[in-house]
């Protein structure tokens, strides 16, 4: 399979993105949006990954550079973007949009299916599981409800398995590239966090200056993904 792997400008992610394509077996060939109606033209039938740090707005201002005029062309698109703006983007353009640090199997998985691959649907920390569908973190006594912004970043801190997920990455996990301003903003939401978990959780949120935030279990516990 043929690539056209399409930056918006040559963002350093796009040398991830082609290496791990090219290890794939694929033949890459990169651009920008400049010149993909010749890379188009020079490479016909080439599926199309595109790569954006833009805004929801700017992307739209992209869809008619970006537009085949081949209906059967596979495009996927990896987007700065927060997960409601990334299914909007989706919408609209009818092809998979998914984040800019999505895995190649990802990428690759949905080239070949036309869809994005379905978020999982439940993570079990030990004793907890988070329901992503129904954004609930549920324990052996109660089912915890949870605003969306909290629910992503305790899936996001809790899925690093003990690991400081950065602030940037939790910035950009809830706000997508609208400019990273000031930590209060995610100590807001880490307090928030914290407060929709009862005593009997057996795990805290931790912050420390200069790393980011944690979810450290009090006792041991172990991490998986489930269907």
């Amino acid at each position: 399979m043929k690539v056209l792997l399409i930056g918006t400008q040559l963002y350093p992610e796009l040398s991830r993105v082609r290496h791990a394509l090219l290890l794939s077996g694929l033949q890459v060939h990169v651009g920008t949006t400049l010149d993909v109606h010749q890379l188009r033209h020079v490479h016909a039938g080439a599926a199309l990954v595109v790569l954006t740090k833009r805004t929801f707005t700017d992307c739209i201002s992209l869809l008619p550079t970006l537009r085949s005029r081949e209906k059967a062309e596979r495009q996927v698109w990896l987007a700065n973007l927060t997960v409601i703006d990334r299914e909007r983007l989706a919408s609209i353009t009818g092809t998979p949009v998914l984040p800019l640090n999505a895995p190649v199997h990802a990428v690759l998985g949905s080239l070949l299916t036309g869809r994005a691959a379905p978020a999982p649907g439940r993570l079990l920390l030990g004793e907890l599981a988070l329901e992503y569908e129904s954004r609930t973190v549920e324990t052996a006594r109660a089912s915890i409800q949870m605003s969306e912004t909290c629910f992503r970043f305790f899936s996001r801190i809790a899925s690093a398995q003990g690991a400081y997920v950065p602030y940037l990455d939790l910035w950009e996990e809830l706000w997508g590239d609208r400019p990273f301003t000031c930590r209060n903003s995610l100590a807001v939401v880490a307090t928030r966090t914290r407060q929709c978990l009862p005593p009997e959780v057996a795990c805290r949120i931790q912050v420390r200056y200069g790393l980011g935030y944690r979810l450290m279990p009090t006792r041991k516990t172990s991490v998986s993904h489930g269907g």
